[in-house]
Order: C-alpha cells, then structure tokens, then sequence
C-alpha cells in the first residue's frame, strides 16, 4: 500500500525491513514536503517497487542531479499512488486492504468550514441587534427596540449610561454656551440674520429637512430655492416668525443640528444591558440591496441624518413640540475594521426606522432656557429578510 502525505521537511530518512509475509516495506519520512510510505498488505501494485527503487535511487543521485532526481520520483509517487487508489477501489489486498480503506485518507486537505444551519444565522443575527428585534422562521425581521438611556459604555463617550432627556438637553445646553477650543474660555454665540444661534446651527441647518408649522402655510427647508448661507437665514427668520421670540429661537437652534443622530445611532442595547453596535450605510458607497418581507429586493440609496424629517409644532400650552423621523438601513455588525456582516443577509441591508418626540418649555425658551421633556423616547422599527 502506497501513502502520500504533505508533512513538511526536505529529506527524511529510509527504514526497510522484510515482513512475515516476504513483502519489503520502506517508509521515507518525508522528501521536500511529502510523505511516501510504500507497503503493508498481501499484493502491491506493479508501480509501487518502481516507486521504493526509485527512491533508493533517488539518494544515490543527490551528488549528481538533485532536481532531475527529484523530478523523477515525483512522477513516480504520484503514478504509484494513482495506481494504489484504483487498485484499493477495486478491491486488492483482501481484508488487510478493505481495513485500511476503512480509515481517513492519510493526504492532508483544508476542510471547508460546515455549512450554518438557518437557526443558526438567525440566532448569531438576533445577538448583535438591540433587544425588541424579532425574527420569525421565514426569516422576517420585525419588532421595535425603544431607548430610554444610552447603554453604560465608556467607549460612547459622556453620554454613556445617560437618559436620552439629559443627552438631548446637555448637547443643546452646550450649544448655547460654547467656549473657545484654544483659551477654554467663553465664546460669543454665532450670529445668522442678526439672530444669535446655536453653536452647530450655521454648519447643519441648511443641512436639514425641516418643517416649522402645520398645514398650507407650513414653511419646508427642503423646498427653499436658497442655499447654504442664504437657506441657514430663511430657516432662522421663519422659526423667528414661528416662535415671536428671539431667546426662543436661539433655544431651538441649539437642539435642530446633527448631534441628535447619536439618539438613534449610539442607544441600541442588547436584552443584558450591553451596547449593540451595527453599522449605518447613508450613501457615501452607492446604492444597496434591501430585501423586504414579500422576499422583493429593491436598490436603495440611504441618506443621511439630513434627509431626517425635523417637524416643529406649537402645542396647545405654547410649548414647542419636535418630532424627528429617520429611515436608516443597517449592513453589518460593529463598525469600520471591526465590522462584520450581517449573518444570513448575504449582503442585503436591514431597515431601521427612527422616531422620537420631546418638547421644549416655551416659557423657559422665551427666556433664554433650553427644558424639555422625552414625550416618546427613540423607538428604532427593524423591518427586512433573511436570504432564503
């Protein structure tokens, strides 16, 4: 019988001896990086002491042709162990030979890895995504993961272990306050329209889908012809028109900016209290694929915190009522380096639609103070499939 294995190693050493039944057996412990071992069993095939000749005279060769002799015993071992396959298919060697066919083959080979099970894609989905999110046995993903505070983690920075109340207002607290980043000292509010803003207004209101007001006479960013500059001042003149104030504008400046996307983005937490991480697509890659519940996929191109929707509405106490919807989608587990994807998605996104509501005390803003109150705190609604 003739045994072929990669074990590494150049030239390893020849051991014959003469068995009960007058068969020669030879083992060659390895010759750069095979195995050769010729012998056990009743009945060789007629090429397997071509191979044991060719490998004592492989040795003797060394001295004179190192590459031709190894040429030369590679094509031999590897017509032996042809040979020795179909001769041990065909049943030769009798019961010594059916024993050895028994067990594995002594030729190395990577092992791919098993195939996961769909119960299994699902169950390592289930645990990266926030607690509330269902998959059912068709592999529809539905549920709402509702976030009252920021999971306890210092890699979220301050907002760690905060209620989503003191997150929003300290964010726009510090809008309101801002210091300068070289002397620590305090700085002067930016001006836009005569009126002071908040610190992160002139960079993200004409940014923003915002809509002030109800109804016909509702005034929409989005449908502004202006740009940049100019749209950051019709935004701040109809909010002045809105509130009548401009300490109240101010106030609402300070929390109308791009901080609030870590609301949505950085509350997720897993049913034990732990951070769940995933990363958001806005775009900047191109288009996706999103496979919806009927199993139809569509290419989707997601936008950013600035295609949010920010809806801002006078209550009946004078209040001013904020409302923010954002469509994200979701395509692997962690973030940057350490992403993964997403298991069993092959690919396709996941849809995860935002919603919060607070309010802002209008008395405190017509007075230069920023309260509010979470009235419907940041509910994230997973919806997508699983490939089948």
């Amino acid at each position: 019988m003739s045994k072929i294995s990669n074990q590494g190693g150049n030239v390893g050493q020849i051991d014959a001896m003469r068995g009960a039944q007058g068969v020669e057996r030879a083992n060659v412990g390895s010759v750069n990086g095979m195995r050769v071992e010729v012998g056990e069993g009743a009945r060789q095939p007629s090429r397997a002491g071509e191979t044991l000749n060719a490998v004592k005279n492989f040795f003797k060769d060394l001295r004179s042709g190192f590459h031709d002799a190894f040429a030369t015993l590679k094509d031999k071992v590897r017509t032996a162990y042809q040979d020795f396959q179909g001769w041990r298919a065909a049943g030769g060697g009798g019961a010594g030979a059916a024993q050895q066919a028994q067990a594995p083959a002594n030729v190395q080979a990577v092992q791919a890895p098993p195939v996961q099970t769909f119960d299994e894609k699902r169950t390592a989905l289930l645990d990266v995504l926030p607690s509330g999110v269902a998959i059912n046995d068709q592999g529809v993903v539905s549920g709402s993961h509702v976030a009252h505070a920021f999971p306890n983690d210092p890699a979220i920075g301050p907002q760690a272990g905060k209620t989503i109340k003191d997150v929003l207002e300290n964010s726009g607290r510090a809008q309101l306050a801002p210091t300068d980043p070289k002397t620590g000292q305090p700085a002067s509010l930016p001006v836009i329209g005569g009126i002071p803003v908040g610190g992160q207004a002139v960079k993200d209101l004409y940014r923003l889908d915002i809509t002030i007001g109800s109804g016909t006479g509702a005034y929409k960013s989005s449908q502004d012809a202006t740009t940049n500059g100019e749209r950051n001042k019709s935004v701040v003149a109809n909010l002045r028109n809105f509130t009548g104030s401009d300490q109240a504008t101010t106030v609402l400046t300070s929390v109308i900016n791009q901080q609030f996307s870590r609301v949505f983005t950085d509350s997720w937490s897993k049913a034990d209290g732990s951070r769940s991480v995933c990363q958001i697509e806005q775009g900047k890659t191109g288009p996706v694929d999103y496979r919806a519940a009927d199993d139809s996929v569509s290419s989707i191109t997601p936008g950013g915190i600035g295609t949010a929707p920010i809806n801002i509405t006078l209550t009946p106490n004078n209040d001013f009522k904020i409302e923010i919807n954002w469509d994200m989608y979701y395509s692997a587990a962690g973030r940057g380096f350490n992403k993964t994807e997403f298991p069993g998605m092959d690919g396709s996104v996941m849809k995860a639609g935002g919603h919060v509501e607070f309010v802002v005390d209008g008395a405190a803003a017509r007075a230069g103070r920023l309260d509010l109150t979470v009235t419907q705190p940041a509910t994230i609604t997973f919806e997508g499939k699983m490939t089948p």
